[in-house]
């Protein structure tokens, strides 16, 4: 388990209108949680397939074909890997969605799957898009909306090891127009973590 990192956003927006807007742009319909990355720097769907060693072995498996020259390479190539992901679960951990299987047969399915993720995301899975998005591996966990005036919000919300600063910095340049002033504060004592900022003020 992660230490959790408690966040504590603070929005006043320029009007009434402004706050319902930021209130709709934040809430995920479909969970209705107050509060979600999601919603706000919506993760593309195709990423959401296993993150683990067989995401390393998919990599390394992609990166031998590139290097197959004629069709007695791809024979060795294949039979090499064929043992090797015999009994690959590419589903493991995934109690929904399960989309590819077990064996070599769906290790290849699995393994275009991330050739197109990273062709397109540059990222295999959901685990390191979230990083460099969200800076941080899950969605806001456990959001509440904690004060709720005509034109002051509150958003606190937990994340695993860190404050998702990616996130904050993207709702302070995309909602500029609907924000007067916003300030973060984020705790996370294990590893003496300590945010606090400013990212509007006018």
């Amino acid at each position: 388990m992660p230490n959790w990192c408690e966040n504590r956003l603070k929005i006043e927006t320029n009007t009434k209108e402004d706050a319902e807007i930021l209130i709709s742009a934040f809430r995920n319909s479909e969970d209705n949680k107050v509060f979600s990355f999601n919603s706000i720097i919506p993760r593309p769907k195709s990423l959401d397939i296993l993150e683990g060693s067989v995401t390393v072995r998919a990599q390394k498996y992609l990166e031998e074909k590139k290097l197959v020259k004629n069709d007695k390479q791809l024979k060795e190539l294949e039979k090499k890997w064929r043992e090797e992901m015999k009994d690959a679960d590419c589903d493991e951990f995934c109690e929904e969605d399960k989309e590819f299987g077990k064996g070599y047969e769906a290790f290849l399915k699995y393994s275009d799957a991330v050739a197109k993720n990273l062709a397109e995301y540059g990222y295999p899975t959901w685990y390191n898009w979230s990083l460099a998005n969200w800076g941080v591996k899950w969605d806001a966990s456990s959001p509440e909306l904690t004060k709720r005036g005509e034109k002051n919000l509150i958003f606190e919300f937990s994340t695993p090891w860190a404050p998702p600063i990616p996130v904050f910095e993207f709702i302070a340049k995309k909602f500029d127009q609907n924000i007067k002033f916003m300030s973060v504060e984020s705790v996370e004592e294990g590893n003496d973590i300590f945010f606090n900022e400013i990212y509007v003020d006018k």
